[in-house]
C-alpha cells in the first residue's frame, strides 16, 4: 500500500504540473511599449510601405518567438492600442 500511495501522489503532482504549464503558456505576456517598438521596427524595414499581413505575422513570430495564433493575438492588440491598421490584408502604421 505504501508504494501505491507514493505512485498516486507522484501522478497527481505530474498532472498538476501539466495543467499549470498549459494554462501558463495559454496567456502570452506582452508590454504595450515593447509591442509598439517591435511593430515599428518591422514596418520600418518596409520604408513606410504597407506589409502583407502574412509577412507581418511571420516577422512578429520571429520577434516574440511565439506561435502563429499568438502572433495573431499580438496583431489584434496592436490594432486595439492603435499602433497599426489593417486595410485589404495589408498592415500599416497608424498615423
Amino acid at each position: 500500500m505504501d508504494k501505491t500511495f507514493v505512485f498516486i501522489i507522484f501522478l497527481a503532482v505530474a498532472i498538476i504540473l501539466v495543467v499549470f504549464n498549459y494554462l501558463h503558456k495559454r496567456h502570452i505576456h506582452y508590454n504595450p511599449d515593447d509591442l509598439r517598438k517591435s511593430v515599428q521596427k518591422i514596418l520600418e524595414k518596409q520604408n513606410g510601405k504597407p506589409i502583407n499581413k502574412a509577412d507581418f505575422l511571420i516577422e512578429l513570430k520571429r520577434a516574440y518567438r511565439c506561435s502563429h495564433k499568438e502572433a495573431n493575438y499580438l496583431l489584434g492588440k496592436a490594432r486595439e492600442h492603435g499602433f497599426v491598421t489593417l486595410v485589404d490584408g495589408e498592415v500599416r502604421l497608424k498615423a
